[in-house]
């Protein structure tokens, strides 16, 4: 494991961190009363406090008022917030969740691509405990789940789908990019994956749409403005990368 791929690795964790803050009050920070609001999906709010706590983590000059701070960057997290609390909340309703064996499975997966002890030097670096880590590694295994059981397990791949794709992309092929030999029915399997993740790829928008609406979701605008005011301004709504989920209405 190189220190370079260590470092996106760390990085990636922090803002697995930030996100848990606000997702499971893991940084102990005080909700204020229902009036202190940035957003609520049901009766779960988080406060203008916790959010600007999350976004400090991950992008520490994201609210500069020197001229650094972009607009666009601090909508783009507020969405990621957003869709992660609406998974978090229909993983709660399908009461779904992660089994210590299949935690304890996925550690040492992650363990076994650091060499020796790196690993928990990794940790030390970034001033990471591993409980924190392992609980978060636990929280993104159930986001993935809920994803997993609710689109990509429900998708139906018809036998032409398979054949076409295979005509496009295995026809001529007879090992995989390692130089393993393929068999038909590992060639079949790695399709339908293929096919079935491609497949929820395109259902999640309208997926994640309907879980709004059905959990509710209310963002107080006026603190965002407040939140955000001394910002560069975006030139067009939508104008970062990602899926939107909610865009502000034009500052007052």
């Amino acid at each position: 494991m190189t220190r370079a791929r260590n470092a996106a690795h760390m990085a990636l964790l922090a803002f697995v961190l930030a996100i848990a803050c606000l997702l499971f009050e893991a940084c102990n920070l005080h909700k204020g009363d229902e009036s202190a609001y940035l957003f609520k999906i049901g009766e779960e709010g988080v406060s203008v406090a916790e959010f600007r706590h999350a976004l400090e983590l991950e992008q520490p000059n994201a609210l500069s008022e020197q001229g650094d701070g972009d607009i666009e960057a601090v909508l783009t997290f507020l969405n990621q917030v957003i869709e992660e609390r609406l998974l978090l909340a229909r993983a709660a309703e399908l009461d779904i969740v992660i089994e210590d064996a299949v935690l304890d499975a996925a550690v040492e997966r992650v363990r076994a691509d650091y060499p020796d002890d790196t690993f928990e030097e990794t940790l030390l670096e970034s001033a990471v405990s591993f409980n924190q880590w392992r609980d978060q590694l636990r929280r993104r295994l159930l986001l993935e789940k809920v994803v997993r059981q609710e689109l990509e397990e429900q998708v139906e791949i018809a036998p032409e789908d398979v054949a076409a794709y295979y005509a496009e992309h295995y026809a001529d092929r007879t090992t995989t990019e390692t130089g393993a030999p393929m068999t038909a029915e590992s060639i079949n399997a790695a399709i339908v994956t293929h096919l079935r993740r491609s497949k929820a790829q395109a259902q999640y928008p309208a997926w994640i749409q309907d879980l709004q609406t059905r959990y509710g979701l209310t963002v107080d605008w006026e603190r965002w403005h407040q939140l955000t005011d001394k910002l560069t301004p975006a030139e067009s709504h939508g104008a970062g990368e990602g899926m939107r989920l909610v865009n502000p209405p034009e500052s007052p």
